[in-house]
């Protein structure tokens, strides 16, 4: 990745996070406004996306790199959430390869919805039903041409969501 395409994909972490991720003496520090913080001290979402922009910045997922991550949404808020999509549908454009394990439909669709302004090719979701000892897989395109019986998260949201509605009749 060139400097501006780097710059561009932490950019949204950045936003959330502070300025800077420094190493000295193999510790790592993140700059914010309110002063430099020890990464130990550093709530554990803000660790994950400091580790992503490392990983970046030190070359590792330029070009054709590989980034496995599961659960990215875990200990992280919606605007966060938001943040990462970015960065990894960024990352993808460059040519890293990303591979997501996640229960977030709200992931899942902030993933869609930013892949459409870019030129991501290979964009795909696979999603696994388990029944007794069989597992089943589905690959699609696009989120909504999964059946919603193998998105758990989704198929909670739908269920909450008729729960919800029948308290107020």
């Amino acid at each position: 990745m060139k400097g501006d395409a780097i710059d561009d994909a932490i950019k949204p972490l950045m936003d959330i996070m502070g300025t800077d991720i420094t190493e000295e003496g193999g510790h790592f520090y993140l700059h914010r406004q309110e002063g430099i913080l020890e990464m130990p001290l550093v709530a554990e979402g803000l660790r994950k996306l400091a580790t992503i922009y490392r990983l970046v910045r030190s070359g590792v997922l330029s070009g054709s790199g590989y980034l496995f991550w599961d659960e990215p949404e875990a200990n992280l808020n919606p605007a966060s959430q938001v943040a990462v999509a970015q960065t990894i549908v960024k990352l993808a454009d460059c040519g890293a390869q990303v591979f997501l394990g996640t229960h977030s439909s709200f992931l899942m669709r902030q993933l869609e919805h930013e892949a459409k302004s870019m030129t991501v090719s290979g964009l795909g979701f696979t999603a696994f039903k388990r029944e007794g000892v069989d597992v089943t897989a589905v690959q699609e395109k696009r989120i909504e041409d999964i059946p919603v019986d193998y998105l758990a998260a989704i198929n909670a949201e739908y269920h909450q969501a008729d729960m919800l509605l029948a308290e107020d009749d």
